[in-house]
């Protein structure tokens, strides 16, 4: 006994002695990686030097990783060693090479949006998350060359530690009671969030280690109760918060609880003042033009050049608020936010596999009021659910990129790039062309997103943008030695800045041309800021962006220092129009906004949320402070901020943020947002508790009720459909929909089993499905509606407690 017990003690001192080696070996390609990041960061222009310290000074981040996660592989590596020695050395390299290789990818991520990846990574399709990457990212030789030459290196330095480096039964125990003492002292989840002692979040995520910030926000995702939390139902918490959130906006007049974003459309006319009416009495035609990454930091006074010219000379000339925000890091707030004045849901308003609930829309009461509503963007309109969303509400034309005629080089171009679409100047040509080929009566509506200041950053004749963004840097003197290193850097991004502004002019320049050019008023705001350059100190500053209306019609240009957001659009458009010309809108609306500000001197009165890229929401604005995470700022002069500490006021601005998102989600889940019309009709009303059992094949649909035949057209129908079911094969869910649909081919919605399923109880999860359809002028008469699951694979399930109500709201003849 005593000898087996002597060689099992020789055994762990052998495999701590394995242990230590490895474990140094770990923190010390962690430093590397640590400083490989800085000069990633620092050549994509994200830092500068004086980041260096904020990078090193993480280390401590580095060595809670490797202590903590080193002891949960102390047992397994003991284990193996007892095995076999060579085994656990090759466990070892394996282990940390598995580390180096994905920490080096979270790198290359990094530097390319620069923010740490997190929950993002799940909230997007697998094809969505290609499009991104592939589109985002500049596959060069230089690269590749790069990465070998690092595998190389490492290769050559884990060959030396295996066979040179090795430790002391003495020096092995220290170093294990050491790791053993640290565990015990300190907690791993303080340290790692620990993003106090840094200035700015910015500053803490460049110094985190980026596997276990990643790790750390998807565990948070699947398992914050907040994110889990089933929304389904209305109870007293839900009213409470209502009731409280309402509070927040004295001015508006609210109808009811249940419906906590209803309110009275009563929005003051702030843009009537400024116009002169049109010249033949009908309401104006309207060009939105929603610009790719147009920070207002980029566009006036950072940097002192303008790289926007034309726009920037357009300001002058329009009414301009320099204070405006956007409500997204991302593009994907940006349609809801602007046109519908929209709350975000859990993943964003327009969610792909999601149902849109009914809503307001500027665009949609155009529809009704007759306008010829066309949508132009060079891109994948089905990303982020943009298509959807236009449908839903009357636009009659959706660009599709597919169907515009490229010559071959032109289709080359595109693919080579890995653009996103369409550059600027072919998709405005090709709009034009379709205005040209299509009859038009006023009044009419056109939508434009860019696409050429988006990444890859990339033209046809980018080259000769470039010489212009160096001859300007060469001849400028408004720009010190490090403003014009920054530029000449990112030569490309401020090439494509260049171009699109001249595809602005081009726009404009064509309209001009156009009778009714005299009666069109023009918007122009960007989606959300570059975060290519100027990376700003303030956490505000990251949603700021310009926001322009011009039109012949005005009286004079005035620029506004009032901080307004995306969602005061919608009601200062509808209010101007409403107001001023024979223009009808619904009574109540559900504006998370009010009409822009046009207060001279700077002022905040906003109370509202942003959503993250990530689609995490911990920032809120209400008046003159700001909230990033639990971290409370006071807002100043042109959106720059001052971080304080008043914990009284910092959590009762945490009870707002919280009270608005328990809200949010219970109405966009439940399609609580607008009232149903009291002209609504029912169409079929189904319950049935019996259950059944079904079995279907690969490729296969099975209808859930008889079809159902219109006998009349409908301008909405509403759907809600739901059912408890199991799941006995254990399949994918993810492949399983249900669907509804006409036979005609009029309307059609899938929506996947995963995402509007609740978690199993006694083996049946629950499926629900509350949606809406706006048909604008299509027929349903005669149509032949079908509610239906559609599965992939085999499906083997069994339901019970089905309900299926379905309304229609009939169209009104002169529409």
């Amino acid at each position: 006994m005593s000898l087996l017990m002597k060689k099992n003690a020789a055994d762990i001192v052998d495999g701590l002695k394995i242990w230590t080696k490895y474990s140094l070996f770990w923190i010390l390609i962690a430093f590397i990686m640590r400083i490989g990041f800085f000069f990633v960061m620092k050549s994509a222009g994200f830092v500068d030097w004086a980041s260096f310290f904020t990078i090193i000074s993480g280390v401590y981040f580095d060595l809670t990783v490797v202590w903590f996660w080193g002891m949960v592989l102390l047992i397994p590596l003991l284990i193996i060693n007892k095995i076999s020695k060579k085994a656990a050395n090759i466990f070892s390299v394996i282990f940390i090479t598995i580390y180096a290789i994905v920490y080096g990818c979270l790198i290359g991520y990094y530097s390319n949006v620069n923010l740490p990846l997190d929950r993002v990574f799940l909230v997007y399709s697998l094809a969505e998350l290609y499009d991104v990457v592939v589109s985002s990212v500049n596959f060069s030789l230089l690269p590749v060359v790069f990465v070998l030459l690092i595998v190389a290196l490492y290769v050559i330095l884990v060959r030396y530690w295996i066979k040179k480096i090795s430790f002391s039964s003495k020096l092995s125990l220290i170093y294990f009671a050491i790791v053993v003492l640290f565990v015990i002292v300190f907690n791993y989840n303080s340290l790692i969030n620990n993003d106090k002692k840094y200035s700015t979040y910015q500053n803490y995520c460049l110094a985190v280690n980026q596997l276990a910030y990643t790790l750390n926000d998807f565990y948070l995702y699947r398992n914050t109760e907040e994110v889990s939390a089933d929304m389904t139902e209305y109870d007293e918490n839900v009213l409470v918060d209502a009731t409280n959130y309402q509070r927040l906006f004295p001015d508006y007049h609210y109808v009811d609880t249940r419906y906590p974003f209803m309110r009275k459309a009563d929005d003051p006319d702030v843009l009537g003042g400024f116009m002169n009416p049109t010249t033949d009495g009908k309401a104006p035609d309207f060009v939105f033009v929603i610009i790719e990454s147009f920070g207002q930091r980029l566009s006036s006074v950072r940097p002192k050049m303008s790289f926007t010219p034309f726009i920037d000379g357009l300001k002058k000339e329009s009414l301009y608020w320099p204070n405006c925000l956007a409500l997204a890091e991302r593009t994907f707030g940006a349609v809801p936010n602007i046109f519908s004045s929209a709350p975000y849901d859990k993943t964003g308003f327009a969610r792909v596999w999601f149902p849109i609930p009914d809503h307001n829309s500027i665009l949609k009461d155009m529809a009704k009021n007759g306008y010829s509503l066309s949508f132009y963007y060079g891109g994948n309109a089905s990303f982020d659910g943009q298509n959807e969303y236009m449908q839903a509400n009357g636009v009659s034309y959706i660009m599709d990129p597919n169907e515009v005629s490229f010559d071959q080089e032109q289709k080359e171009n595109l693919k080579n790039s890995n653009s996103w679409g369409m550059y600027d100047r072919d998709m405005f040509n090709a709009a034009f062309q379709h205005r040209d080929t299509t009859a038009r009566n006023r009044p009419n509506t056109d939508i434009f997103i860019t696409l050429s200041t988006h990444e890859p950053h990339y033209f046809k004749g980018i080259d000769e943008y470039i010489k212009k963004v160096e001859k300007m840097v060469e001849e400028t003197k408004s720009f010190g030695p490090s403003e014009k290193n920054i530029v000449l850097e990112n030569k490309n991004i401020y090439a494509c800045f260049l171009y699109m502004d001249d595809c602005i002019k081009q726009l404009f320049d064509y309209y001009k041309r156009q009778p009714e050019f005299e009666n069109t008023v023009f918007v122009l705001v960007g989606d959300h800021r570059m975060g290519k350059v100027y990376v700003n100190a303030s956490p505000l500053l990251k949603y700021n962006v310009p926001l322009i209306v011009y039109s012949p019609l005005l009286k004079k240009s005035e620029s506004f220092k009032g901080v307004v957001t995306h969602h005061d659009i919608a009601p200062t458009i509808t209010s101007y129009l409403s107001n001023n010309y024979d223009y009808q809108t619904d009574d109540l609306c559900h504006w998370l906004g009010t009409s822009l500000d046009t207060s001279s001197s700077f002022r905040c009165r906003q109370s509202v949320s942003f959503m993250r890229n990530s689609r995490d929401e911990n920032e809120f604005l209400h008046n003159n402070y700001f909230i990033e995470r639990d971290r409370l700022f006071e807002i100043s002069d042109s959106l720059y901020v001052d971080e304080i500490q008043n914990d009284e006021i910092r959590d009762s601005i945490l009870e707002y943020l919280r009270r608005y998102k328990n809200v949010d989600w219970y109405v966009t889940q439940n399609d609580f947002l607008i009232k149903k019309p009291n002209e609504v009709v029912q169409i079929c009303n189904l319950f049935s508790d019996a259950t059944n059992v079904e079995k279907m094949s690969n490729g296969t649909y099975y209808s859930m009720m008889k079809p159902l035949i219109l006998n009349q057209n409908f301008e909405r129908i509403y759907v809600d459909f739901e059912f408890d079911y199991k799941n006995n094969g254990s399949i994918d869910i993810d492949k399983v929909t249900g669907e509804f649909r006409a036979d005609a081919g009029n309307f059609y919605k899938g929506y996947k089993f995963s995402n509007l399923s609740t978690d199993p109880v006694d083996g049946y999860s629950h499926y629900r499905m509350r949606t809406t359809f706006f048909l604008g002028g299509n027929d349903t008469e005669n149509s032949a509606i079908k509610i239906d699951v559609f599965s992939q694979t085999e499906f083997d399930f069994e339901y019970k407690n089905l309900k299926i109500k379905v309304e229609g709201l009939p169209r009104i003849k002169n529409h």
